[in-house]
């Protein structure tokens, strides 16, 4: 084989590894962000989870999930917690049925607003309420002696775009 011809060898065999290379960055799972700002803002909660009844605080996050660099659509992660009011704390105690959880896995962001000596509770009727028989992906953790619930939704549909209405909708 000569010069020109092993030259032009490497020079494509280089080529290729380095697009091999780049197909193989892309593959990594995209990870959480390390910093994502704690939010504050009642609405995107209220609309999303309805069934919370008139919360007194909800601090939480949202999380893309997906690679930006990539056409198509983007999943978003939603936790945070929410402070009940004593009466919806009740109205959600007798509701449904509850059954003991372990701790709720939360981004990192989350985790320092969920209280400490929580004794959890998690109900699979209160999750189909919520979650409208399952339509995302979710998952909820209440202590009713301290009125937190904890909240961790994958794609959140808010209650006015998941339910055909014949009323016009004047949300954004």
């Amino acid at each position: 084989m000569g010069w020109g011809r092993k030259l032009a060898v490497a020079v494509v065999s280089g080529a290729l590894v380095t697009g091999l290379a780049g197909c193989e960055e892309a593959r990594e799972p995209v990870r959480e962000k390390a910093e994502v700002p704690v939010r504050e803002e009642r609405r995107p909660v209220e609309r999303r989870f309805p069934v919370f009844g008139e919360f007194v605080r909800a601090r939480w996050v949202g999380v893309t999930l997906s690679d930006p660099r990539l056409p198509g659509p983007t999943d978003v992660r939603m936790a945070g917690v929410v402070d009940l009011s004593s009466r919806d704390a009740e109205r959600l105690r007798t509701g449904y049925e509850w059954r003991e959880a372990t701790a709720p896995s939360v981004p990192e962001a989350v985790t320092p607003l969920l209280p400490t000596g929580a004794r959890w509770r998690t109900s699979e009727s209160f999750e189909g309420a919520v979650t409208g028989g399952g339509r995302y992906a979710a998952s909820f953790h209440v202590d009713f002696e301290k009125r937190v619930l904890v909240f961790d939704a994958l794609d959140p549909v808010p209650v006015d775009l998941a339910t055909p209405s014949s009323e016009p909708s004047n949300s954004p």
